[in-house]
């Protein structure tokens, strides 16, 4: 009963935060990746060597990395900008379903990383057999950088907050770069969320240029990486927060999460995930 209660007021507390998305605007900086997704259905194996046989049925485009991210933050009923860096110089089929006018994409002579998912259905289930990665990690120039900054500059004023999210692609990966953007926000009195999500990098290296954020994001192994061990209860996460001198927030998988702030009274473990 005890434990029902508990799941009961996160989740109330959870629809109430979420309830406060509409309206807002959220200003999303990072890399996006475009995701293509193929759709096909086994035929057999071939006579000469065991190779997959397939016929596709459909390919689709889609906004990945802090594409993925704006998709989601407009998804909660909130308005998102998406700042980031484009070797395009209009807007294309992978940035649907993003609002156009909301995309903030600066030229670069770095080319867009692509992840291209095969899917194969076979007796009516669906497997991911192969995933070919396009990517191009090339750091942004500093003129480049700059520019991102004036794209920042200018939807910034008026935003609810900052996502800053590096996805390893080179858009984030100069600490100067990314610290002048912290400063930028911090200056115009918008709150900052930062996270990682590239398995290239290790958490020392992806978090450490994040000095100066509000709040980092993180999940259970990248904070076992900064802080050895790392039990996921709300003591670790104070000394985590301490340490990283940022609010911080843990995801665990189905453990849920823990969450420290720099007032106390907010550090919390959220419920477990069942089903």
């Amino acid at each position: 009963l005890m434990s029902d209660l508990v799941v009961s007021d996160v989740r109330a507390r959870a629809s109430q935060e979420l309830g406060h998305f509409p309206g807002r605007r959220v200003v999303v900086v990072g890399d996006v990746i475009v995701d293509r997704t193929t759709h096909s259905h086994a035929v057999g194996l071939s006579v000469e060597t065991p190779t997959l046989k397939v016929e596709v049925d459909s390919t689709v485009l889609s906004p990945g990395g802090a594409g993925n991210v704006a998709h989601n933050v407009m998804l909660l009923g909130a308005v998102c900008d998406l700042v980031t860096v484009s070797q395009y110089s209009h807007v294309g089929p992978e940035f649907a379903p993003l609002d156009p006018q909301h995309i903030h994409a600066v030229p670069t002579d770095k080319l867009n990383s692509v992840k291209h998912r095969v899917w194969v259905e076979r007796g009516g289930v669906s497997y991911k057999c192969l995933q070919l990665n396009e990517t191009d990690r090339t750091p942004v120039t500093d003129v480049e950088f700059r520019a991102v900054l004036e794209e920042c500059r200018r939807v910034l004023p008026g935003a609810a907050s900052a996502v800053i999210i590096d996805y390893g692609m080179g858009m984030l990966s100069n600490r100067t770069h990314v610290s002048s953007l912290l400063h930028l926000c911090t200056s115009m009195g918008v709150p900052t969320l930062c996270g990682a999500q590239s398995s290239d990098l290790t958490a020392v290296a992806a978090y450490g240029r994040f000095t100066g954020a509000d709040t980092l994001c993180m999940n259970g192994r990248e904070a076992a990486e900064l802080f050895m061990p790392f039990k996921g209860t709300r003591e670790y996460a104070r000394y985590l927060r301490d340490r990283l001198k940022s609010d911080v927030f843990v995801t665990l998988g189905r453990d849920g999460a823990v969450a420290a702030a720099a007032d106390d009274s907010t550090s919390h473990r959220l419920a477990p995930v069942h089903g």
